[in-house]
């Protein structure tokens, strides 16, 4: 009987190992970028972001590539961004927002890179695949490009 036992024990012991794998291999965080030149033809960042997990809230990150040299950048304050929610079942939610100079993170002469925390402990309304659509005034940019929206969502 206690051979039955040990056999047992140790098929609950790699059935656990198995879970705890396979549970760990599931990226918790996921970075998308779509370039200038893959907009729609509204001029919209178009992402399809995953928010079909049951109890998981989520952090979103957006970040920003632009063509921007250091006398032009002397003058930024603030870069709008106008957010599109689109759920699962077509409902749409609109929001503005802006990456302000302080969410500088990086760049050279000629570019600059900007990232800030957009959304902490989200929890979608509706399960399922979201599009969020994000666009940008063109006055906002004139004196320099934007090379490309990012997003990165952590799943908690």
């Amino acid at each position: 009987m206690g051979k039955i036992q040990e056999k047992g024990g140790l098929i609950f012991v790699w059935g656990l190992i198995l879970a705890l794998g396979s549970a760990c291999s599931r990226p918790s965080s996921e970075e998308m970028y779509v370039h200038d030149y893959q907009k729609d033809a509204f001029g919209q960042y178009v992402f399809e972001l995953d928010f079909s997990q049951p109890l998981s809230s989520y952090d979103l990150r957006v970040g920003v590539n632009m063509e921007c040299d250091d006398r032009e950048f002397a003058s930024f304050e603030n870069l709008p961004l106008h957010f599109l929610w689109q759920s699962p079942t077509d409902s749409l939610y609109e929001e503005d927002a802006c990456l302000n100079r302080d969410a500088f993170i990086g760049g050279d002469f000629y570019s600059k890179q900007l990232a800030a925390s957009y959304r902490e402990g989200f929890v979608p309304r509706e399960r399922g695949k979201w599009k969020i659509k994000i666009s940008v005034p063109d006055s906002c940019v004139a004196g320099s490009q934007l090379l490309g929206i990012g997003l990165q969502l952590e799943k908690h």
